[in-house]
């Protein structure tokens, strides 16, 4: 009976994970074989651990049996998948999991990986923009080898990804690798509030400006000298940077990543 259900358990997991292809495309019969292929699965090879094998083959059987849509189900599978193969390849590279107490659980509580990995699936799930999704991927793999993220940062982090829409990834990712984006306009947006309101693109800049306003007034990204809570048409590209958790996330998202010829014409904006 115990096999019957195991069984069921792995059927279940190939079908969950076969839902994830239609927007990773290949990847999903690699991460099959990964958390699939043998006790406790590839994932724990090359020198991986185990454990965080066996949490990310929980976290997928769990939102397996989860009563969703199948476009939730679409967006859910895609991330596990590029988490663990995002996993495999940093650990083929040579990177070490991290070695605290981040994988272990105790009575009545479980561990911070069980945590992270499915509030990671909650915000793929009901997440609209699904341009976000490889990104969120990226963050579940990558918080598997920082030691020095505890509990309570690593669901900020989270809680940040969350929150931000895609196009505010991108201004993380056009001001985190400004020397791609040299033409950066160096001064600030008052003049066009002023004389060209009616002037094409200017609805588009005003979008633009509130997004980054908005990143500043989260501390996501800072301008040195520039009120915090002040308007958008002050914000002065070329002193832009990310800032604290701002440049963490760009660290553990893997933003860099961001295909450049996503970026330019939102770049264009900003000159």
């Amino acid at each position: 009976m115990n096999d019957r259900r195991g069984e069921a358990s792995e059927e279940s997991l190939v079908e969950f994970l076969n839902a994830g292809s239609e927007i990773t495309g290949s990847l999903a019969a690699a991460t099959i074989g990964l958390l699939i292929a043998g006790p406790p699965g590839a994932l724990a090879g090359a020198a991986a651990s185990p454990v965080l094998a066996r949490t990310i083959r929980g976290v997928a059987l769990e939102f397996a049996g989860r009563m969703l849509s199948q476009r939730e189900r679409v967006k859910a599978a895609s991330v596990i998948e590029i988490a663990a193969n995002r996993i495999q390849e940093k650990i083929q590279l040579g990177y070490e999991l991290r070695s605290d107490d981040f994988l272990v659980s105790e009575p009545g509580r479980r561990s911070v990986a069980d945590e992270v990995a499915e509030g990671v699936l909650i915000s793929a799930q009901r997440e609209h923009e699904e341009r976000k999704l490889p990104y969120l991927g990226n963050l579940l793999a990558n918080i598997a080898f920082e030691d020095d993220l505890n509990r309570s940062q690593a669901n900020l982090l989270l809680r940040l990804a969350d929150r931000l829409s895609y196009r505010q990834l991108c201004l993380l990712a056009i001001f985190g690798r400004k020397d791609e984006f040299p033409d950066l306009r160096d001064g600030t947006f008052e003049d066009q509030f002023e004389n060209e309101p009616a002037a094409e693109g200017f609805i588009e800049l005003i979008g633009v400006l509130e997004e980054a306003n908005e990143l500043m007034v989260m501390g996501l990204l800072m301008q040195p000298r520039r009120t915090i809570m002040g308007w958008g048409s002050e914000l002065n590209p070329a002193n832009v940077q990310p800032y604290r958790w701002g440049a963490l996330l760009y660290e553990v998202m893997d933003l860099s990543d961001l295909p450049a010829a996503e970026l330019l014409l939102l770049a264009e904006t900003l000159r």
